[in-house]
This record gives structure tokens, C-alpha cells and sequence, in this order.
């Protein structure tokens, strides 16, 4: 009985939202921030980078899911000398599930405040090291206007900020950074690429 409630609940489900997925990719995110702990030391610098990341977004959910082949996640901190410790993780099966808050709006698109949470893990120097991350991100996203309209065009994550938890190194911490797209600088000059491609077409066809 259990099993065709169950059967009944998901084909209801599938009716009730439709699946509307846009899917796009990125060229890669670059962040730096804190991470905090109770023990000492109680602040540790953080830099961490994404390379082509790939989405699957649901407009019709809010739903977010993503793919990338490499991620970096290393800092470093003092101790009481003047040694410096350092850790990273650096793995190639990165996968995170967000969900955006503001999805009913207009501009979903572009804005989004979204609960996530990511794993990452298969370390090539250390295959048992991994990292679960969970929180809340602010993030603006914008598509290149060159690609407008295009299947899989490439965005540009504009502006991200994240904070929440994290484990990683066998311990629970919290933490907070800020980062942007690999691909804001040519989000920055594609309007004079796209300007100065028009003026060419223009003197051709003079």
C-alpha cells in the first residue's frame, strides 16, 4: 500500500511541475574568505576556485543542480611561532544542489538568493579527503548578450557571496567569502567586441 501511495505521489508530482530545465555553464569562480572556528587558530584565511562549472536550472522549482571537473579549497594559518600551517583539498567530483529562493520572480535569471549544499571529493594526492558545504548565497548572473538566445550559452556569475558551514580537515567550521566569475572581464569588454564586430559588418557592406 505504502509502495502505490509512493507511485501515485510521484506521477502527481510530474503533472502538477512541469520540468522547464536551462541548462548553461560558466567558465570557473574564483573566491576568497574566512573560515571560523571555536578552537584556535579562531579565524583561517581561505581561497578556493571552480573551473567550468556546468548548471541544470529549473525555473519552474527554483531547483539548481551543477557539475565541475576540478575545485580548489586551500588556506592557511599562523601558529603560535612563526611557522605557517597550510591545508587545501583539491578534487575532481564536485556536485551542489541549490535552491533559489526568488525563483517566482521575474528576474530569477539573473538574481538569486539560494540554500545549497555541495560535495566535493576524489582528491588525486589524498583520494579520502573530501568537503561538505552548506549555507546561503547571494549571487548576480548575467548572460553574455553575444550568446543571447543561444543553447547552452555561457553566464557569468557577476557577484557571489556565501556564508554557512563547512567541514573539511575532520572538523566542523563556519565560513564566509566572496567571489566572481572567471569570465566577468569578458562580460566587461564583450559590449565593445560586439560594437566593434557591428562597425565591420557595417564597412563591409558599404
Amino acid at each position: 500500500m505504502k509502495k502505490l501511495l509512493i507511485m501515485i505521489f510521484i506521477l502527481f508530482s510530474l503533472k502538477v511541475y512541469s520540468i522547464d530545465i536551462q541548462p548553461y555553464w560558466e567558465i570557473g569562480e574564483v573566491k576568497i574568505g574566512g573560515l571560523f572556528q571555536k578552537n584556535n587558530p579562531k579565524a583561517i584565511f581561505d581561497f578556493n576556485l571552480y573551473a567550468f562549472k556546468f548548471y541544470f536550472y529549473d525555473k519552474d522549482t527554483g531547483l539548481n543542480f551543477s557539475l565541475s571537473p576540478f575545485y580548489y579549497d586551500g588556506g592557511f594559518y599562523r601558529t603560535g611561532g612563526d611557522d605557517t600551517v597550510e591545508f587545501y583539498i583539491m578534487s575532481f567530483i564536485n556536485a551542489e544542489l541549490a535552491f533559489n529562493t526568488l525563483y517566482k520572480f521575474s528576474d530569477s535569471d539573473k538574481y538569486g538568493l539560494n540554500l545549497f549544499a555541495s560535495f566535493h571529493c576524489v582528491d588525486p594526492v589524498k583520494i579520502s579527503r573530501y568537503q561538505l558545504k552548506t549555507g546561503l548565497e547571494f549571487a548576480i548572473t548575467s548572460e553574455l548578450k553575444i550568446f543571447e538566445g543561444k543553447p547552452l550559452a555561457p553566464k557569468a556569475k557577476l557577484l557571489s557571496i556565501r556564508t554557512g558551514f563547512c567541514y573539511m580537515e575532520k572538523r566542523p567550521m563556519y565560513f564566509l567569502d566572496i567571489g566572481i566569475d572567471l569570465g566577468t572581464v569578458f562580460w566587461i569588454i564583450a559590449p565593445s567586441i560586439e560594437s566593434s564586430v557591428k562597425e565591420n559588418k557595417n564597412s563591409t557592406n558599404k
